[in-house]
């Protein structure tokens, strides 16, 4: 009488939960069910690599398989690692979800052809504005990312924001799918706070997007993916923005803010550097 191995039993269950996250990974990236594509595709991995070492296991050490379920499964990984290659190459020459930030001295200037428009600072505040309360903006002809850069000084202790001119507004459809950068410091950085940290409005709808890091009291700079799945939120309902209401908004933008304020209190200076919008190479 065969002796059944607790490892068999392992390498069953794991087969088995490998197989399901990997489908419900690829549906609900299919689907578009969940916005954050990075964390998803850290899923799928870690449930290819469970399903591939299980198979392998039941297939050639498993002492309560059957040979013609050995040969099945063999076939089933085969045919899962084909497709599942398949779906990692598409990952290839994505944007980057976006928010991700890092401090720098200098700042790569993207092909012209892929610029929509750009505020660089170099001769004086370019037409940015500020919005709520704080004093600026004030034009700064050197410290900045490199050259020069605008500045406002925070009066009230609360939010502010920077206002883009029109030439990164109305109909910036071709930006969908691109990046938007800009520079940050602040100074100080102590006391900060969580608020929406760019908001973009058009045909009554507003998005808003929050980045992973704050800004320091060196330039930090920060690049956003302008796409449903780089976790957009609807202000007005709460919900993840789609992607009709990007298009929508890009496609007659109203209003690009970017938040200057993250400390509390009235005593912080932001600054603000190498602003683009670019569309999708």
């Amino acid at each position: 009488m065969s002796t059944r191995s607790p490892l068999d039993l392992f390498a069953k269950v794991g087969a088995i939960l490998g197989f399901f996250s990997l489908l419900i990974s690829f549906l609900s990236s299919l689907l578009n069910l969940v916005q954050m594509p990075q964390g998803l595709r850290s899923v799928s991995v870690a449930a290819f690599v469970v399903f591939f070492l299980a198979i392998l296991w039941l297939a050639f050490r498993g002492t309560d398989v059957k040979p013609k379920w050995r040969w099945l499964s063999l076939g089933a990984l085969y045919v899962v690692t084909i497709l599942y290659f398949i779906w990692v190459g598409t990952w290839i020459g994505e944007p980057q979800s976006a928010g991700s930030t890092l401090t720098t001295t200098s700042t790569s200037t993207p092909a012209t052809s892929l610029i929509l428009a750009s505020s660089t600072f170099d001769t004086d505040d370019d037409g940015w504005k500020v919005m709520g309360g704080a004093a600026g903006p004030a034009y700064q002809s050197s410290g900045g990312n490199p050259g020069g850069f605008i500045s406002a000084n925070d009066v009230s202790g609360g939010d502010w924001y920077w206002v883009a001119p029109e030439k990164f507004l109305k109909d910036k459809s071709a930006a969908y799918g691109g990046i938007l950068t800009f520079d940050l410091t602040l100074s100080p950085t102590d006391n900060p706070y969580e608020a929406s940290d760019v908001v973009l409005v058009g045909q009554g709808i507003t998005l808003v997007f929050d980045t992973p890091y704050d800004p320091e009291r060196v330039w930090t700079a920060y690049a956003v993916l302008l796409s449903e799945s780089a976790e957009w939120i609807n202000d007005d309902t709460g919900q993840a923005a789609t992607r009709e209401e990007m298009t929508q908004v890009l496609s007659s933008l109203s209003e690009l803010r970017i938040r200057g304020e993250f400390a509390r209190g009235s005593s912080d200076t932001g600054g603000l550097d190498n602003v683009m919008l670019l569309r999708r190479p």
